[in-house]
Parts: structure tokens; sequence; C-alpha cells
């Protein structure tokens, strides 16, 4: 079901048995939301690029000798890709193997056969292929935008399936509790949480192999 921020609001205050607000302000509980989306973002990102139903991609043409490409413009800000495919000039995609998801670091393994990095020198992504798809002349690149934090009560978490919106008021109540030390709460929804991860981390698809799987708890 889909939450928009207000909606996600009340369903962490519910988990947490606090529907009249009495231990949480709002600023501290929108900290609680957005942390809890990028944690249930994070596990999105190791899923297959297409779970939210929509493959999100640029196409980066191959230039000779060149190794490493900018993937920050127009407004692109990448966080982690989840495949690359070859691309033939007729746009037949080739893929390139087993995939997990890669996210930019400062100091990547630079022997990978793909890594993302910060430019310090000039800001953004750059992309690092240590491989020449000759004679193909392009990379198709699926990727995860980084998270724009949600602030407004009609915003929406869109980077997390609408079937797993619910799971950021678990992962924010889950927190809550933990930092409050209310075992009680946190006997109640931790099983909630471990089983609606386990849904989200079920879900493959063939061909792909995913990150390794954590559980919080």
């Amino acid at each position: 079901m889909r939450h928009n921020l207000q909606q996600l609001r009340a369903l962490t205050l519910e988990y947490l048995d606090d529907p009249a607000q009495t231990a949480f302000d709002t600023p501290r509980l929108d900290l609680l939301i957005n942390k809890a989306y990028q944690d249930v973002a994070l596990e999105v990102r190791r899923r297959p690029f297409n779970l939210s139903g929509a493959a999100t991609y640029i196409n980066v043409p191959i230039v000779a000798g060149t190794r490493e490409y900018r993937l920050v413009s127009a407004g692109l800000n990448v966080a982690a890709v989840s495949k690359i495919v070859k691309l033939k000039p007729d746009g037949t995609e080739i893929d390139l193997g087993d995939w997990t998801t890669i996210e930019h670091r400062d100091d990547p393994d630079q022997s990978a056969l793909v890594y993302l990095r910060r430019d310090a020198t000039l800001g953004g992504i750059l992309l690092g292929l240590t491989f020449m798809p000759s004679p193909l002349s392009a990379v198709r690149v699926y990727y995860v935008s980084e998270l724009k934090r949600l602030t407004g009560t009609d915003e929406v978490p869109d980077a997390v399936p609408e079937s797993f919106h619910e799971l950021i008021a678990l992962r924010a109540a889950l927190i809550a509790a933990i930092n409050s030390g209310r075992n009680d709460t946190l006997q109640r929804i931790a099983p909630l949480w471990n089983e609606g991860l386990a849904l989200l981390q079920a879900i493959e698809r063939p061909g792909l192999r995913t990150a390794s799987r954590s559980r919080v708890l």
C-alpha cells in the first residue's frame, strides 16, 4: 500500500503503541522514518533492478581508450549501479553475467570489472570499466538514484515499491524501540520486520546473483 510521510508517521506511532504521539516529537519521528527509508531502500537496491516495475537506465557511449565515464549530468545522481549490459547498435542487450549491486566508494577496487567512485576534483560519480566491449558502441547502466529526504507530509518514499512501504514504518519503530530500550515493543514488532524483510529478500530474478542477505536482528 502506498504511504506518504504523514501516513508513515501515523503507522510508526501505531507500531510503537503511541498513537497520541506522547514520546516522539515530529522532527525526531521524521529522523527515524528517513533513517528507516534509507535502510529499506538499501535492501531494494540489492534486488533485481526492475523490482519497482520500471527499469531506470542510461546509455553510456564507449570511447576507445577511455576507462572512466561520468554518470552525473542533467540532475542524475547515481547512488548505485544494479546491472550493466553490453548494447549493440540495434539496441539489443547482451548480459555481462551475474551481478550484485555496486555502490560508489571513495577508494574502490579499480581492478574490478566495473567500479564506481566519487570524483574528488570535479565532483559527481564516475563509472570505471576495466574491459572494452568492442565492437559494441555502448553499455546500458541500470542505476539507483540517491535518496531525497522526506520532508513534506505528502512526499512518498518512491525508492521503495509501494507494497513494501509498511516496512519503512516497521523499521522506524524498531529503531525507536532499540534506542529507547522498549523491550516489549521490540519483541512484538521484530518478528513482523523480519517477516517483511524476508519477503523482500526472496524476490529474485533468474540469472542474477544478489548481494549477500542480512538480518537486523
